[in-house]
Formats: structure tokens, sequence, C-alpha cells
């Protein structure tokens, strides 16, 4: 079974429209090909973690400019223990500078669920709050944005669209 994939085009200001591959892995063994495929090679990537009611991790979400990837964690492990090792490498890779909002709580889930220590990342909460300047045009940018997602959601994009 191949991973399935939808492209969506996404407003990003007022200039330009760009254009996400989205990526849905549920299998174990298709995860090293699309990792390294697709994320291996990338400096900066973003990174967020959905759970379910009982705080346990069941979806991780890897963006680079091209590429959203969307690794079901539940279906993923089916009784396995261990994130795939393609996926433990990226996020221990210190050189693969991976960027979100809480992240850090996202990297204490991985910790304690699945020993996996992310390592080089930088919560965007950071640079709004210490970088006042830099912090502003974020957080415009992404209001923006999220107004933008909310009209394409009326316009038939699902709610795993907007998560990301």
């Amino acid at each position: 079974k191949q991973w399935y994939q939808r492209r969506v085009a996404i407003t990003a200001g007022t200039n330009y429209v760009t254009s996400q591959e989205i990526l849905t892995v549920e299998e174990h063994s298709e995860v090293d090909q699309v990792i390294e495929k697709f994320v291996a090679n990338k400096r900066f990537i973003g990174l967020d973690c959905e759970w379910n009611t009982n705080s346990n991790v069941s979806l991780v979400q890897i963006a680079t400019c091209e590429h959203v990837i969307l690794l079901r964690i539940f279906k993923l492990l089916n009784n396995r223990t261990c994130l795939p090792q393609s996926l433990i490498d990226v996020l221990q890779n210190i050189n693969i500078i991976k960027v979100g909002v809480n992240i850090e709580g996202d990297a204490k889930l991985l910790r304690t669920q699945y020993s996996c220590l992310v390592r080089g990342w930088l919560d965007l909460r950071w640079l709004a709050v210490n970088q006042p300047c830099f912090g502003k045009a974020l957080v415009l940018k992404l209001k923006k944005f999220e107004e933008e997602l909310k009209i394409l959601h009326n316009e038939d994009v699902d709610n795993e669209m907007l998560r990301i």
C-alpha cells in the first residue's frame, strides 16, 4: 500500500499562491522512503504533534516548503513500541531545525512516550515574545493565514488540513 497524497493550493499573503503536497503515511514500512525522499535533506522543517484524550501522540506532522507529511503514529506502530528509525534520526538531528508553536511540549511527549529526544528545535512563541519586530510580523501573517484557511475550509478543505 502506498502512502496517499493530494495537492492543495494555499494563498499565502496577497501576492502569491503556494501549492503543497500532503502525504499521509499509515504503514511503518513506508516511513523510511517518505522521510528520505522529502525530509532528510532539509535544513528547516515544521513539526507538530496531535494527541488523543489519553495524551498519546497519534499524529506527527512534518512540513517543508513543498510537502506536508502526516504520520499516523497510532496506525504506524500497530503493536510496535518504537517509532520508525528514520523518523527518530530526523527528530534527533541537530542540523535539521524543527520549528513550531509549543514544540517543547511536543518534544516532551515524544521523549516520554517513545524515548525519542528531539534536538534542534525552536519554539515560534519565543520569537514572538523575545523578538518584538519579528514577533509582531509573524503574528499578523499567521492571523492572515488562518483567515485564508477558514475561507478555504468553506470551500471543502477538511479539518485535517486546518490543523496543519
